[in-house]
């Protein structure tokens, strides 16, 4: 965290800011050696006078030995700090699907901030009873298959309806109408048994974040896919025959009511409205009043709303500007993203510890450039999404 009177770099608050600062160690150690050693032979050659009396060995006109070591010498140097450069370079690119997402808009002079709605958040509060209906789902899939792997030909699909009809009368009435239209919706069929064993797999082993995150992602894709069968399948198919539907498919599982409800409530969750608000540097006179500073109350650092983030997991922040450029950069996390005119730059941060980071506009964008200070407060994921509702409920 950042403090007062403060020397050195702030504590790192992700492991990409570990990293840098730990690469500036690095740097510092080798720049340090050049120096002392190029200086130590300047002060010989300038002061041989005085300490060798100048008794150098003005016959050597060549060394061979002496060339090669001061020319591999700095190639070996640059070659260690190119490959840890690179390495940190990578490692700052960032894999896999963040958690939680956020746009940060530069304007003359203010942040804009945006957090877009997620429902990767509200699923998470689901997983327990999704991941039931999940697993009673797959088995229910499984009786009807010939083997293990789901096999949704449409021979293997005649004989399950074949053994269905024994015992529901309603679903042989739809035994033929469905075998006239399974070769159109196949490859639908297909993906919608793919995505479901791989969700099912990643539940059943999900033991951490990332894992249960991975999960999670795989189950919303199975709904997904799940609703937009329904959809390509809805003219042809459910409309004309939805008595039928109601009568067969739900006497039959009995689960899919819940399911299909998971279905449409996941619709619901990613067309919710956005979240959106402007941050400003706090006047000075504002930073005596106890009641208004409740950040930080850093002089020309702290802001009326700051950005927030999730900890202890990964965070995408868009970074865009709608006038000239900026740049949005925390040290203590370890990012700097350039904003440039036409353009969306990303980055991602996964903070370790909760609590308040300072940062500011890296880029000259005018008169005000000093007036945009960046706080970033890391909360804990519970805290995270009561701080989300607030703002949501204060700004609508």
């Amino acid at each position: 965290m950042m403090g007062w009177n403060q020397l050195g770099f702030s504590d790192p608050g992700t492991e990409s800011a570990g990293r840098l600062f730990c690469y500036h160690d690095l740097v510092m150690v080798v720049v340090v050696f050049v120096l002392v050693l190029v200086g130590w032979f300047m002060m010989v050659m300038l002061s041989a006078k005085t300490l060798v009396k100048g008794q150098l060995d003005l016959t050597i006109k060549k060394h061979e030995i002496l060339e090669i070591v001061w020319t591999i010498g700095p190639a070996v140097f640059l070659c260690v700090i190119g490959f840890f450069s690179l390495n940190n370079l990578y490692y700052m690119s960032g894999s896999g699907a963040p958690m939680f997402s956020f746009s940060a808009v530069g304007h003359q002079w203010y942040w804009e901030y945006i957090y877009e709605s997620n429902s990767n958040l509200k699923l998470m509060s689901m997983s327990v009873s999704l991941k039931s209906e999940l697993d009673s789902l797959y088995k229910e899939w499984e009786q009807y298959s010939v083997n293990c792997e789901c096999d949704t030909s449409i021979s293997s699909m005649d004989s399950k309806f074949d053994s269905l009809t024994q015992s529901n009368k309603e679903l042989a009435q739809l035994n033929d109408y469905f075998m006239n239209i399974f070769s159109s919706v196949d490859s639908e069929k297909n993906k919608l048994s793919v995505e479901l064993m791989h969700a099912w797999k990643l539940c059943g082993a999900a033991c951490g974040g990332f894992s249960e995150m991975h999960a999670l992602s795989a189950l919303k894709d199975f709904l997904s896919c799940g609703r937009e069968f329904i959809l390509k399948c809805e003219d042809e198919l459910i409309k004309p025959l939805e008595s039928l539907l109601v009568s067969g498919f739900k006497e039959h599982s009995s689960i899919l009511d819940s399911l299909f409800l998971s279905m449409v409530e996941t619709s619901v969750m990613d067309s919710e409205g956005e979240l959106r608000y402007d941050s400003y540097i706090m006047a000075e006179e504002q930073l005596t009043n106890l009641e208004e500073v409740g950040f930080g109350g850093f002089r020309r650092g702290d802001v009326s709303i700051p950005c927030f983030a999730c900890c202890g997991v990964k965070n995408e922040v868009l970074v865009s500007t709608a006038d000239v450029m900026h740049s949005w950069g925390v040290a203590e996390l370890g990012i700097k993203i350039d904003a440039v005119p036409g353009r969306v730059n990303s980055g991602f941060i996964t903070p370790m510890v909760p609590g308040y980071y300072y940062g500011f506009c890296y880029e000259l964008c005018g008169s005000g450039h000093s007036e945009m200070p960046i706080v970033v407060v890391v909360l804990n994921m519970e805290q995270y999404l009561m701080m989300l509702n607030f703002l949501q409920q204060m700004t609508s």
